[in-house]
């Protein structure tokens, strides 16, 4: 048997049984700090959403250690993201001086499937979102609106592009699988994000 052959019990669906563990799972790291709220309900959700044991996998991305040898046969996506933890924040961070261009090269460089390569195609995908929202509230506060609210719509989009940025950066650092509320709303993925 090929040792890097995906191990059969990956593809066998989710039970209640296995969603019930892998909800007290998430529930205790909660409990012990290592998950933010929103980052505790969006893997609450995406035990709901499972369908085969291989996804139900991926909702401990970065929370459980796996053997080296194991990674490759039981689940590739559970593979910590320590190491990548710089570069993927980097990625985030380079997006303030460099726009896409810095995301962009580290999402080409990142091998595929790292964390790395997941957090750089987001933090792309935010500096495009970002600026197409900040020429178009420069549009508008030129063309259409009063003056009063050109004061204030170019500054409020600016500084959500900053915080927007830095957040994804802090949280990459940290090594959590934060979706920016902004690409929850904009579903523009220019560049994979798996």
């Amino acid at each position: 048997m090929n040792p890097t052959a995906e191990h059969p019990s990956l593809r066998l669906p989710v039970t209640d049984a296995d969603r019930h563990a892998a909800e007290l799972r998430i529930r205790q790291a909660h409990s012990q700090g290592r998950l933010s709220d929103s980052e505790f309900d969006r893997r609450l959700g995406q035990i709901a959403g499972a369908s085969t044991r291989r996804e139900l996998n991926a909702t401990f991305l970065g929370l459980i250690h796996v053997p080296e040898s194991a990674l490759d046969r039981y689940g590739p996506e559970l593979r910590e993201p320590s190491g990548n933890r710089p570069l993927a924040a980097i990625a985030h961070f380079t997006g303030l001086i460099s726009w896409i261009v810095g995301p962009g090269l580290i999402f080409l460089l990142a091998e595929k499937g790292t964390y790395a390569r997941r957090e750089a195609a987001k933090a792309f995908n935010f500096q495009v979102i970002a600026a197409v929202a900040l020429i178009l509230g420069g549009i508008l506060s030129a063309a259409v609106l009063t003056d009063p609210l050109d004061a204030i719509l170019f500054p409020v989009l600016w500084l959500g592009w900053l915080l927007g940025t830095i957040m994804g950066g802090a949280k990459a650092a940290q090594g959590e699988n934060w979706q920016n509320p902004v690409r929850k709303l904009v579903k523009l993925d220019l560049l994979p994000e798996k």
